[in-house]
């Protein structure tokens, strides 16, 4: 009761208090299925660690300016985590982008 008087009084409070702001539901990730990565030719290995990377849409992925840093990007991270996966070539990975 207190929490709704201080609300109607004071309205700005609440910016000094974001713990008195209802909380709004978490939004599920919206990510491209597998089969659209496969349309497009990534590998279907690499499929989780583009999403992993950020790239968890086509539209983000196309969005990549530079395929070397990208490219880069894949193969850093394949060598962190030990991956056992396959390397794709800059040429690969352009022709996703383009």
């Amino acid at each position: 009761m207190i929490t709704h008087t201080i609300k109607a009084t004071y309205p700005s409070i609440i910016s000094c208090f974001p713990q008195m702001k209802p909380e709004s539901p978490a939004k599920a990730p919206v990510l491209s299925s597998q089969e659209e990565y496969l349309a497009i030719g990534v590998p279907a290995e690499w499929i989780e660690s583009l999403q992993k990377l950020g790239y968890t849409t086509i539209d983000k992925l196309k969005a990549v300016e530079k395929p070397g840093k990208l490219h880069q990007e894949m193969m850093g991270y394949r060598k962190k985590n030990k991956l056992e996966i396959g390397t794709v070539s800059v040429e690969d990975v352009n022709g996703w982008i383009s």
